[in-house]
């Protein structure tokens, strides 16, 4: 079943910046079985294929840095090689500048959906 959500993505851990917005893109992610893809309004397309790792709150994660409470909704995604990982931090996109404040659990547990069962098989 292929689920789609607007969202904004980062590479980079999100922070309180007055320039952090310069960091992030909009787009829409797209879960289709073992693999996402995010699809930006403007730019190129990421692959997000052998998710290892799924958190949110940034005392969980991995890349996260300290970051209000308020703020703290993005859900972080490690993915490719586990020794030298890919990730991909990404936020609710609706109602820009007040979705982000309203944790999205549907787009938390589809990311989760990507990581791979007890026996490294992908989730049906």
């Amino acid at each position: 079943m292929t689920q789609r959500f607007r969202v904004s993505y980062q590479s980079v851990p999100p922070r309180p910046s007055w320039t952090a917005w310069k960091e992030r893109s909009f787009g829409t992610l797209t879960i289709d079985g073992a693999e996402a893809t995010f699809t930006p309004k403007n730019g190129n397309s990421v692959a997000i294929s052998n998710v290892f790792k799924v958190t949110s709150g940034w005392r969980n994660q991995k890349f996260g840095e300290p970051i209000l409470r308020a703020l703290d909704t993005y859900v972080e995604v490690l993915y490719g090689d586990p020794e030298h990982p890919s990730v991909a931090f990404v936020n609710d996109g609706r109602l820009f500048g007040f979705g982000a404040y309203f944790k999205n659990s549907r787009l938390r547990e589809a990311l989760r959906s990507l990581l791979p069962d007890a026996r490294g098989q992908p989730r049906p």
